[in-house]
């Protein structure tokens, strides 16, 4: 089994096995259900994520129990985001099927249809959410580590709805990942810090559409995603499903590239889709 079949077994086969045997709430739960926020553990679709909480959840010496972390605390547990965040996977996967299918800029206009899928119906995607995340709360102290939770969270959905997709691309007769691999190709190329730079510019692009998005102005949307895909500016989250789309053969021969690459390419949108905060705050 290997890892993507792995995290789907695990993330929508373990929540039925629990509904199924009614397994009850364990201590470990109560002990952590005052520190984490808007998680309801009696819910099937939650027990996969508290197990995942529960199991790194150190033991007390004293009570011979779990205690939460620092780190626990700051995690915001909200399994409807989470389920969103594969809704936003998803639409940017389809949307990438569309741009693999035609490689040129009409491609890259149908792009497009993620991002405004995305913006229409509210969906947390990483690159629309991480230039808004507060990153100090109303005392005005740094609330950095529940920010990065935060992302960190929608990020695995949303690639969890790129991978479901991506596995869909299989199906299809169109040779989406010949595509693909020219793309993953044009990366590595490149490295990993040269990739990550250029990731800066996608999410200044994201977020500054997005703004104008949420204000009523789409049209932005249909000239911000191509000019981001024409430049070359790595998009963290279509480069997730084209390196999903990837015949296996290729991408098991450059796991560990990848593996440096693709935070890379998370950290540069971050940075991108925070440029504003960085440089000039008072412009928002």
């Amino acid at each position: 089994m290997n890892i993507a079949n792995f995290l789907l077994f695990f993330f929508i086969f373990t929540p039925i096995f629990s509904c199924i045997h009614n397994q009850p709430r364990s201590h470990h739960c109560e002990l952590l259900a005052p520190h984490i926020h808007n998680l309801t553990f009696y819910k099937a679709a939650d027990f996969s994520i508290l197990r995942i909480i529960t199991i790194f959840a150190p033991r007390n010496k004293k009570r011979g129990s779990t205690c939460p972390t620092p780190l626990l605390i700051m995690i915001q547990v909200n399994t409807n985001t989470f389920r969103t965040s594969i809704l936003s996977g998803i639409a940017v996967g389809i949307a990438g099927w569309g741009y693999l299918a035609c490689n040129n800029i009409i491609g890259a206009v149908l792009f497009s249809f993620g991002l405004l899928t995305v913006v229409n119906y509210k969906l947390p995607l990483y690159t629309g959410t991480a230039g808004f995340v507060p990153l100090r709360d109303s005392e005005g102290r740094s609330c950095w580590l529940s920010a990065i939770g935060k992302l960190l969270f929608v990020l695995l959905g949303n690639i969890t709805g790129c991978l479901l997709v991506a596995l869909l691309t299989r199906l299809s007769p169109i040779d989406l990942g010949t595509s693909a691999q020219r793309i993953l190709e044009a990366r590595l190329a490149i490295g990993p810090l040269r990739a990550g730079l250029l990731a800066i510019g996608c999410g200044f692009i994201m977020t500054t559409v997005v703004t104008f998005a949420r204000e009523g102005k789409v049209l932005t949307l249909l000239f911000g995603v191509p000019l981001f895909i024409n430049c070359g500016f790595p998009h963290c989250l279509a480069d997730a499903f084209y390196y999903l789309t990837v015949p296996t053969a290729y991408t098991s021969s450059h796991l560990l590239q990848l593996a440096i690459l693709y935070p890379c390419l998370v950290i540069g949108n971050f940075i991108g889709c925070n440029l504003y905060r960085f440089i000039a705050p008072e412009t928002k």
